[in-house]
């Protein structure tokens, strides 16, 4: 009996630090993410601003701001 509580406590320990793991991790993606897709909202609207004034022509960024 006591050995399957011993297991039971070093699971939970082990479940518990996977999982911050986990969140650390998806928290680093997300944070990526945000950076890229601002990136990609400025080089869109660099690139609007370079087409209305040199050619005339708009590129379409619609869902981009």
């Amino acid at each position: 009996m006591l050995r399957s509580k011993a297991w039971k406590l070093i699971c939970r320990r082990l479940l518990f630090y996977h999982k911050e793991e986990i969140v650390q991790t998806i928290s680093i993606q997300v944070a990526d993410l945000q950076k890229a897709y601002k990136k990609l909202t400025v080089l869109a609207n660099e690139l609007k601003a370079r087409s209305i004034l040199h050619r005339g022509v708009e590129i379409r960024t619609e869902g981009w701001n």
